[in-house]
């Protein structure tokens, strides 16, 4: 039982750090996310989805896009 919990911390940990570098790659590429005025939640919500799921489909339908080429390369790299 003990091994599994520590196993869940650093699954827990990595996707943590993931999800951290993904909302900093899309707080980069998508400007609005940067300095949004004060939405409802459900507002804020919707534009994180529609962030996330325009980087998705960006990420899966451009073989070539520079943003990801770059990141693939320096999983680091945060676009100007």
């Amino acid at each position: 039982m003990e091994k599994t919990k520590e196993v869940d911390k650093k699954y827990s940990i990595v996707i943590h750090n993931v999800i951290e570098c993904t909302f900093r790659v899309c707080k980069k590429r998508w400007k609005l996310l940067q300095n949004t005025p004060t939405y409802p939640y459900k507002i804020q919500v919707q534009v994180i989805v529609v962030s996330m799921t325009l980087h998705n489909y960006i990420r899966i339908k451009t073989q070539d896009d520079n943003t990801f080429v770059e990141f693939d390369h320096h999983p680091y790299f945060i676009p100007d």
